[in-house]
């Protein structure tokens, strides 16, 4: 773990916005794993670890945030196909698999309710910060 003691679990870390995210957070001092659904053959980088997960699978959830122990949950993993993922009913299924990360962060007691807080970003807020 790095100096800091930051653990961040990033699921969708190989995606558009996920690729552009882990640098950022490994210049903040995060140890970062990385979550994929398949072995990525990724070059290897500072405190970055990969880690292959089903994300839609509850047990499969359960047993990755058990192993990693993150202090922090940075979910983007979503459907990306191109014409689908605007109105795809799967997304709901993503939806719920964010749900149970942070059920299973909880139940480590990794998170409490004082430190847990919702932002959203808008566009001008984004490109502020150079993703």
């Amino acid at each position: 773990m790095t100096h800091s003691g930051k653990k961040v679990m990033v699921t969708g870390a190989g995606g558009f916005i996920g690729r552009r995210c882990v640098p950022l957070l490994a210049a903040a001092g995060y140890d970062i794993h990385a979550i994929a659904a398949h072995v990525r053959a990724e070059p290897a980088e500072a405190h970055v670890t990969w880690h292959t997960c089903d994300l839609l699978d509850p047990a499969a959830c359960a047993k990755t945030v058990a192993t990693i122990s993150p202090t922090h949950l940075l979910h983007l993993a979503w459907i990306a196909t191109p014409g689908r993922f605007w109105s795809s009913a799967e997304n709901l299924r993503w939806l719920a698999s964010g749900v149970v990360l942070i059920d299973e962060l909880i139940t480590l007691e990794k998170l409490h309710a004082h430190v847990v807080e919702l932002r959203t970003l808008n566009a001008p807020q984004i490109n502020r910060t150079r993703i």
